[in-house]
């Protein structure tokens, strides 16, 4: 109890400080110096008690992932609002100094197709490669209304699973065509387009690395200091995920392989670098402990370059990227609502659930 007090204690500012000290020591490390960086943009949820009320609500997340570098570059908080990704990114773009939008190209899902934020970006002089929604009209004219400098590239996604005709659990995956709206120059062909586009996917990996290494996806704080809990919160998550990629960089060693790319195991580090956390604290990191973590926690996987697999469940509601909670957060929702008498407040499914439940 007492470390919980003196926690509370510590200003966010502290806290803000020691990631912008962190990002300084990763870019005096990184020896990258792109002309642009990809930066992946989307949305995520998870359940938190904004409202100080002992009641839990689904709050939208914005997450801002640095492709080009592997490392995130930022999560806001943007509270219990849903479909409000592109005003999000539009609102960060004003008023944040964490990105150059004069050295970025953003990589959008179809949930950011909008003409609106076309004209936005061109506005900015940003450069996108943004998702087309397949029933969008201007598909058919190769060309959205209004804005000249916008092209579209084709683009062949194998990701849908069906399955087969008798109901069994066997999938069936089809080819899905779509359209990929760019502002980029000619200079960059459709190859390079649709390659930006893939590595999109990489934000969606780093939301699961998030919730699964930390206390992300359940934010139950209800006290005076609940906003700033969660931003605490947030800027540790940065900092573990800037060391890693720092240690990272100092594990790999340059070897020219034309068949395999050598990655590490992610979550595993990150596991790791709580054991070091309270040496780096308390300025008493020595080189032993270091090698001694990295030859612990980093784990060598090799991946086949230019392989894909496909994202195959055999029960597809499972998908982790799919379902907008697991078993755990949504018996977490339903046992929270009947601790506080709120059972009313859920939806059909889970009230019957609820009914069904005994806390003793």
């Amino acid at each position: 109890m007492k470390v919980v007090i003196i926690e509370r204690k510590i200003p966010l500012q502290y806290y803000q400080n020691m990631l912008n000290k962190t990002k300084i020591l990763f870019d005096k490390y990184n020896n990258k110096n792109n002309k642009y960086i990809i930066v992946a943009v989307d949305g995520t949820y998870n359940n938190t008690n904004l409202k100080k009320d002992k009641t839990l609500e689904t709050s939208l997340n914005m997450g801002y992932y640095d492709v080009s570098n592997g490392i995130p570059i930022d999560i806001n908080l943007k509270g219990n609002i849903i479909n409000k990704e592109i005003s999000s990114l539009i609102s960060y773009i004003n008023n944040s100094n964490n990105i150059d939008t004069n050295k970025v190209i953003f990589v959008l899902d179809r949930a950011y197709f909008s003409y609106d934020l076309f004209k936005f970006l061109e506005g900015k002089h940003i450069k996108f490669v943004i998702r087309v929604k397949n029933n969008c009209v201007c598909i058919k004219n190769k060309k959205p209304k209004n804005i000249n400098n916008v092209r579209f590239v084709s683009y062949v996604n194998v990701l849908e699973t069906k399955k087969d005709k008798n109901n069994n659990d066997k999938s069936l995956m089809r080819k899905l065509s779509c359209y990929l709206a760019t502002n980029l120059d000619l200079t960059y062909n459709d190859d390079v387009i649709r390659n930006i586009y893939k590595s999109r996917w990489d934000i969606e990996v780093f939301f699961k690395l998030v919730k699964s290494n930390f206390r992300f996806s359940y934010l139950t704080e209800h006290n005076g200091q609940t906003n700033e809990c969660y931003g605490k919160t947030y800027c540790v998550i940065l900092i573990y995920f800037l060391l890693e990629r720092l240690f990272e960089i100092f594990m790999i060693t340059p070897k020219q392989n034309n068949k395999y790319t050598t990655k590490y195991n992610k979550s595993l580090a990150l596991t790791g670098i709580k054991q070091i956390i309270p040496h780096i604290i308390k300025t008493n990191l020595t080189t032993n402990m270091l090698l001694n973590y990295m030859n612990a926690y980093f784990k060598k996987v090799r991946c086949e370059k230019n392989k894909s697999n496909p994202r195959i469940s055999k029960r597809p509601f499972t998908k982790w990227y799919v379902k907008h909670y697991s078993n755990f957060y949504k018996y977490a929702k339903i046992i929270d609502c009947i601790e506080n008498d709120k059972i009313s407040s859920l939806n059909k499914n889970l009230k019957l659930e609820a009914l069904n439940i005994k806390i003793l």
